[in-house]
């Protein structure tokens, strides 16, 4: 045999034996073996004691029966009450009203459209084509607001009504119906109220969304 074959095979085995010994080594330090069952607590005179579920709270990774019912109603959609949600937006003068074909412009540059009961309507694109979210009417008799009938006048107001639940999410109809509200006010030089006819504030917009949060 060759030197070279040789001292090949004296290293093939040398590695052997310390793989071997490594081996052994590492079984010496391995845990043993626990014991998972749980004992029985006594007091000091023998007798059982109360449970361990009684005795030690749970830690902070388990949940209460209320936290666990606290998830649930956060994850689980509000269910929302048939509710209707009506904004006014008045003329700041009473004496002149809103200019009709002003009002036309503004609802036109926004998108809302005409349609349905010779209404203006804020619409969405659903699987079902087209449908109307909320509407914006006349602010007085018969509420109507036809093109024709409006160009060229002046009115004192208008409203915008607003059915829950939505055919879309109820959140982003609200936010969108309070948007559009106010932007129709600004453009149009109005004021714009709440169901109360008084000034729309912060506090109405939550109100609104707490219907459905």
């Amino acid at each position: 045999m060759e030197p070279v074959s040789i001292i090949i095979m004296l290293l093939g085995m040398a590695v052997l034996v310390a793989l071997f010994f490594m081996s052994r080594s590492s079984r010496k330090i391995l845990p043993k073996e626990q014991d998972m069952h749980i004992h029985a607590i006594r007091d000091e005179e023998g007798r059982l004691a109360s449970s361990v579920k009684d005795d030690i709270p749970p830690d902070s990774g388990a949940m209460s029966k209320e936290e666990v019912q606290e998830v649930k109603q956060a994850i689980t959609p509000k269910a929302v009450k048939e509710t209707q949600l009506v904004l006014f937006i008045a003329s700041l003068d009473e004496d002149i009203g809103i200019n009709g074909n002003k009002l036309l412009n503004v609802m036109a540059r926004i998108g809302l459209k005409y349609g349905e009961m010779d209404l203006f309507h804020r619409v969405a694109l659903t699987d079902k084509g087209e449908v109307s979210i909320y509407t914006i009417a006349n602010g007085v008799a018969p509420w109507t607001l036809k093109p024709d009938d409006i160009r060229g006048t002046n009115i004192p107001g208008i409203s915008l009504i607003l059915n829950l639940p939505s055919l879309i999410d109820d959140v982003q109809t609200i936010e969108d119906f309070i948007t559009v509200a106010t932007r129709l006010a600004k453009d149009i030089n109005a004021v714009l109220k709440n169901q109360q006819q008084q000034p729309f504030s912060e506090a109405d917009k939550q109100a609104m969304l707490d219907l459905v949060q």
